[in-house]
């Protein structure tokens, strides 16, 4: 019987492949938050025309976005995420 050996590589480096995909994962994870945080930032307040302040905060291995601007402004912010889960 013949056994195959696999090797991990990324960016260079030798690696298990459990921290192969954990790199991966953790990649994925911070581009959807980052395209999260993206979307809030353009939702624009219609009460005062500016963007809201949006901060990202990691909270027991979770991510938590908090907004600040006029109620409508926030509905609005959360109008746009719900499109963004398509």
């Amino acid at each position: 019987m013949m056994t195959m050996s696999m090797k991990f590589r990324r960016n260079g480096r030798n690696m298990s492949a459990e921290q192969f995909f954990k790199e991966i994962g953790d990649e994925a994870i911070k581009r959807a938050e980052d395209r999260i945080e993206s979307s809030l930032k353009q939702t624009t307040d219609p009460t005062t025309g500016s963007s809201l302040e949006v901060t990202r905060l990691h909270e027991n291995g979770k991510t938590v976005f908090s907004v600040s601007g006029s109620p409508e402004a926030v509905e609005e912010a959360k109008r746009n995420l719900k499109g963004d889960e398509k």
